[in-house]
């Protein structure tokens, strides 16, 4: 295993810096609290955390089958579920080490 350089780190810092803050901050979104609270995602979140775009959250995201995630509508009403949270935190990887880490629990993931 090799040491992490202070390249790798500079370019994980711009990474991380580039691809911004979360639907829900941008948006100021309504559900958020909810979200964290009761374990739930919808798929705006899903194409930020997967793809490290921000869309509203009234967006429609589905995976299509040869162009992968899209936003295909607008929805009336924000529709977090709990099976999109699953499929981002598998419940056999929250809080265990992921290499070296510990994977952050939803809460941590949403601010």
């Amino acid at each position: 295993m090799r040491a992490v350089s202070a390249d790798d780190l500079d370019a994980l810092g711009k990474a991380w810096f580039a691809v911004g803050p979360s639907p829900c901050e941008r948006f100021a979104c309504a559900q958020a609290a909810r979200c964290g609270s009761e374990q739930l995602a919808c798929g705006a979140f899903r194409l930020y955390a997967e793809r490290g775009r921000a869309v509203t959250p009234f967006s429609v995201v589905k995976d299509t089958r040869h162009r992968g995630m899209q936003v295909v509508g607008l929805a009336q009403a924000v529709e977090p579920t709990r099976e999109v949270y699953v499929m981002l935190f598998p419940p056999a990887r929250r809080g265990r080490p992921a290499g070296g880490r510990t994977v952050p629990d939803q809460q941590e993931a949403m601010a």
